[in-house]
């Protein structure tokens, strides 16, 4: 989509995330939250590869942005550091602009607070595939795959949930379909997002561009592996992955843990048993970890960022913990 000549889409980034708490959206920003808003953006790092660093803000484009445009809300930043970066200079007249930032299905609500025209498209992906990557790249607060299968059946309650809270606002695709006939559901996408089907494309030469805003050969790699297929032609060899590290029981919890939200979503149920006592212990110990990690989470970004600094102090061991787990 960020093909479109009229679309922008900036590679990942939580910035928004970091003051959706603490900033009233349609209330006036004095030039002291100005400020720090600009000194703040270009310092946090929410995760592997997620900063604005990699956007190649124009700072003093931004700057002189805010300057010409008056009075300032939160919702008029958010748009301007998105207009800034080096991608977006190179479009004229862009009237769409798509953040892709999964995280942000467990803020829904209030990014529909920060903008009312705001619209979401969720692609939802076949547990098994989905817990295999996420144990391959240890995207998780604990790498274990009954962890990750807590993790897909959460946010995809919370998709579900969503889609049945504001049908209108959410529009959901299952990734297994989207790759079987991509031009139809992109269609289906440009349509729901107002995005005219016949608009011109651009050639699209974002990928070198990341890789070079990356600092070491090691980010390079990772992102490469991570990455590269969103600059490729849409294909289906992330479906039916067969490598998976688990055995025979593991993969039988995996079933039973997913099972039930997986069908909610259109997949087959598989073929499973259930676990016994032990793994069943386990996995409940890791449901009540998820919720503290979820639950840290949230209220790290309803605090202010003076009482986040105590927080990262506070939950810094136990983060620790939970990685070398």
């Amino acid at each position: 989509l960020g093909k479109y000549e009229h679309v922008l889409s900036n590679p990942e980034s939580l910035f928004v995330l970091d003051f959706l708490y603490v900033q009233n959206p349609s209330k006036i920003m004095s030039p002291k939250r100005i400020s720090f808003f600009l000194e703040r953006i270009f310092t946090i790092k929410t995760g592997r590869f997620v900063s604005l660093d990699i956007w190649n803000i124009d700072k003093n484009s931004l700057i002189e942005s805010i300057k010409n445009h008056g009075y300032i809300r939160f919702i008029d930043l958010i748009k301007l550091v998105h207009l800034n970066s080096k991608f977006s200079l190179k479009k004229n007249n862009i009237r769409t602009i798509i953040d892709k930032n999964p995280p942000y299905t467990l803020h829904v609500e209030k990014l529909i607070k920060l903008d009312k025209k705001s619209k979401f498209v969720g692609i939802y992906r076949f547990y098994l595939d989905n817990i295999i990557s996420r144990n391959k790249y240890r995207l998780d607060a604990l790498n274990h795959p009954y962890y990750h299968a807590l993790t897909w059946c959460k946010y995809n309650e919370e998709l579900i949930r969503l889609k049945n809270n504001y049908e209108f606002k959410i529009h959901l695709v299952q990734y297994e379909k989207f790759v079987g006939n991509p031009e139809m559901h992109l269609s289906e996408i440009r349509s729901f997002l107002g995005i005219k089907n016949n608009e011109q494309t651009t050639d699209n030469s974002n990928l070198d561009e990341l890789i070079n805003g990356l600092k070491t050969k090691n980010e390079k790699e990772q992102f490469l592996e991570m990455h590269q297929k969103a600059f490729q032609d849409i294909n289906n060899s992330s479906i039916g992955k067969t490598e998976a590290p688990f055995n025979s029981k593991q993969i039988n919890a995996i079933h039973w843990i997913c099972s039930t939200t997986s069908s909610k979503l259109g997949y087959n149920k598989l073929p499973h048993s259930k676990p016994n006592i032990a793994i069943q212990t386990q996995i409940k110990i890791l449901k009540l970890i998820l919720f503290f990690v979820e639950l840290k989470h949230h209220l790290f970004y309803r605090s202010s960022h003076r009482t986040r600094k105590y927080l990262k102090f506070l939950l810094k061991p136990h983060s620790i913990i939970f990685n070398k787990s």
